[in-house]
């Protein structure tokens, strides 16, 4: 009975350090969270994604795409302001732009935010 115990005992020790351990979290998927939203598009098209403030204080945003297959998808990124409200005008219209997608090919798309009010955005990344 003494052994059954101190087996449980060991089990459950070694289950809570398992659960408890801190998992590494790649910094790339938890900008892809927070920024990029998919729709009928596999997350594994994103090679790599970054976005910085540049020297100007302008909202800059770097994503480089790679496929599989030969693909047409389309893409739309969205800017907002420090309040969360989305920034509106002839330079933030919503346009979508499509591109052609090469079967292993990159293919990089750098956008700056057209004045200083963009602090955040949204990307949104369509099939078709």
């Amino acid at each position: 009975m003494k052994r059954i115990f101190m087996f449980f005992t060991a089990f459950a020790v070694l289950f809570v350090f398992n659960a408890c351990a801190s998992k590494a979290v790649d910094p790339m998927q938890e900008r892809i969270e927070k920024h990029i939203v998919f729709e009928r598009l596999s997350k594994d098209i994103v090679k790599s994604f970054n976005y910085r403030t540049n020297s100007n204080s302008l909202l800059e945003v770097e994503l480089i795409l790679l496929s599989r297959n030969d693909k047409t998808i389309s893409y739309e990124i969205s800017w907002f302001d420090e309040d969360g409200f989305k920034i509106q005008g002839p330079a933030y219209a919503d346009k979508k732009d499509k591109l052609k997608l090469k079967k292993n090919k990159e293919f990089v798309v750098q956008r700056v935010a057209a004045n200083k009010d963009a602090v955040s955005f949204k990307i949104t990344l369509k099939k078709g």
